[in-house]
């Protein structure tokens, strides 16, 4: 394991910077993450600001973690946009689940607007309170020109394995 995803679900940055300290120290990537919310404090501008705290502190990459799966497409195209702006050069991530259902529309307006990579799960294990699947991300990743370097050979025996494994675990 090399990354490490560094959080705190107040986006209160003292709380990061030990962790970000030590990942660094022992060679590793450090991801800070800014934990996405709604509310009137919750502004992009806000977001921006924490952002730019954290890559001061030293992380490698940002990730967007929408863990309730409320980021909008039209929200997470401003919000990468301005993170892009705020912090060049950094790369962005982001990370959503499926309770709402709009996590793979999300992630395709994300990656328009600059994000570099979004966090999936395997089909057979996706979707609900899990990640959007790798399968239908990839599909609409290229589809739009994207190139996503993922074997869809590989990506079958993958799901076949876990289809596998759940039918025994459920």
């Amino acid at each position: 394991m090399d990354i490490f995803r560094v959080f705190d679900a107040l986006n209160d940055p003292r709380n990061l910077e030990t962790a970000i300290k030590c990942v660094k120290k022992y060679g590793g990537h450090a991801q800070g993450t800014i934990c996405y919310t709604t509310s009137p404090v919750h502004t992009v501008a806000a977001y921006a600001k924490l952002a730019k705290s954290q890559v001061s502190m030293g992380v490698d990459s940002l990730c967007i973690k929408d863990m309730a799966g409320i980021l909008t497409p039209g929200a997470a195209r401003e919000l990468v946009a301005a993170l892009v702006k705020a912090v060049p050069g950094t790369p962005i991530q982001v990370h959503s689940h499926m309770t709402s259902g709009m996590a793979a529309a999300m992630y395709m307006a994300a990656v328009e607007a600059g994000a570099g990579c979004v966090d999936c799960s395997i089909s057979t294990l996706s979707s609900f309170s899990s990640q959007p699947p790798v399968e239908t991300v990839k599909t609409m990743l290229e589809s739009e020109g994207y190139t996503t370097s993922l074997d869809n050979a590989a990506l079958e025996k993958i799901n076949g394995y876990f289809m596998d494994v759940k039918s025994k675990r459920q």
